[in-house]
């Protein structure tokens, strides 16, 4: 009993499991909790319903509610609606995002309501069953009118 009263008190840890119901349903929950004793930082139950073309998913835990809609409109485009509700900080971010996909090229953009627009450019290197990839992202912050440019390397290690 005292090596996990130790393991808790000098640890963070989480508990994940989404499990499929059915099919097309799958069911979940999240815990998260932080050293100095055991102090439950987040308890979060999901659900998500999956078709071939569409997707409905909702998280509800004690920090907020996060619900999506995803829907495949031809076979390289994807578009996206999500909600995110705080309730400690009372506040509602709406988003919006695509994703638009070749064998070799992906293109990812999204705005908030909050003001932030992102878009990532990202490129397969070596043809479409290569295992690396490299990526130019760049976030506007329309609030505070701040621009970030990134650029990525990604690989795959089997």
């Amino acid at each position: 009993m005292q090596l996990l009263e130790n393991f808790f008190q000098s640890k963070n840890f989480a508990f994940v499991e989404l499990q499929a119901i059915t099919e097309q349903i799958s069911l979940g929950a999240e815990v998260v909790a932080r050293g100095h004793g055991v102090e439950l930082s987040s308890a979060s139950g999901a659900g998500r319903w999956a078709s071939e073309d569409q997707s409905i998913s909702a998280t509800l835990g004690n920090r907020g509610l996060d619900l999506c809609y995803a829907r495949v409109i031809k076979p390289f485009l994807t578009v996206a609606a999500m909600l995110e509700v705080g309730f400690a900080i009372r506040k509602a971010v709406a988003t919006l995002a695509y994703e638009w996909h070749t064998d070799e090229w992906t293109v990812r953009g999204s705005a908030d309501s909050d003001g932030l627009v992102g878009a990532t450019l990202q490129r397969a290197l070596g043809g479409k069953r290569a295992k690396l990839a490299c990526a130019i992202s760049a976030l506007l912050n329309h609030p505070n009118d701040k621009f970030r440019l990134g650029f990525g390397v990604t690989a795959a290690i089997i």
